[in-house]
């Protein structure tokens, strides 16, 4: 199976967008790898040199982001974006989010389409289609995510309509143990069987800029054991 993994990336991802970038190209050296820059503030030559060297396509987005890729700008833009792999599967992946090994998480690209979940929720820090599908996204009439209003976050309308759609949607529960959210100052124990992680876990009382240094450091720290 081929795969597209793709980055919706700003300047302030600069950081730890080469660590997530990194750890993905090293389980997967065949893969096609793109990071759609923000063009209102696109990532910084550091980090663009070092993801172009790791063989990563860079292109700038224009259409709205609403903060966090929030709004159904953000949401159609996103599958847009997506869809233009020529893949066999395409997954979105989030820049504090780092890949440790190929292993189970593989295993769902068989579906239609992929997400992790906690208790029914959808979390945007990856998730996965088939190409093929996004048009049957897009079709799906806007009434049906007014519960989202005004935020409407791009990963939960997605998953809400893929559902809508009739489409094959698998999630990987929590409770799999495929993937965990990771701190600094946390043990590495639990580590052992999880293929992703996210170190973008943001503490109430954290600025933005902070709570990307943060992440940082958790990166820094599991990179041994990526």
């Amino acid at each position: 199976m081929t795969i597209t993994f793709n980055w919706f990336s700003f300047l302030l991802d600069s950081a730890i967008l080469m660590y997530s970038v990194s750890s993905f190209r090293r389980h997967y050296p065949e893969a096609e790898l793109k990071i759609w820059e923000d063009y209102t503030a696109p990532i910084n030559d550091p980090a663009r040199d070092y993801c172009q060297e790791l063989g990563a396509t860079i292109a700038k987005t224009n259409w709205p982001r609403g903060g966090n890729l929030n709004g159904m700008a953000s949401m159609n833009g996103v599958l847009d974006c997506l869809a233009t792999a020529t893949t066999d599967y395409t997954c979105k992946v989030d820049s504090d989010t780092l890949l440790r090994k190929r292993g189970r998480l593989e295993g769902y690209f068989a579906n239609d389409v992929v997400f992790l979940t906690w208790q029914k929720r959808a979390f945007g820090f990856f998730y996965g289609m088939r190409p093929a599908v996004i048009e049957k996204i897009k079709a799906r009439p806007w009434s049906e995510l007014m519960e989202f209003s005004p935020r409407f976050p791009e990963d939960m309308m997605i998953y809400r309509m893929a559902k809508n759609a009739g489409l094959g949607v698998a999630e990987v529960p929590f409770e799999s143990r495929i993937w965990i959210g990771w701190k600094i100052g946390e043990g590495f124990e639990d580590l052992a069987d999880v293929d992703i992680v996210t170190v973008g876990q943001r503490p109430a009382n954290l600025s933005r800029t902070d709570a990307r240094a943060l992440a940082v450091a958790a990166a820094e720290q599991l990179e041994p054991l990526l």
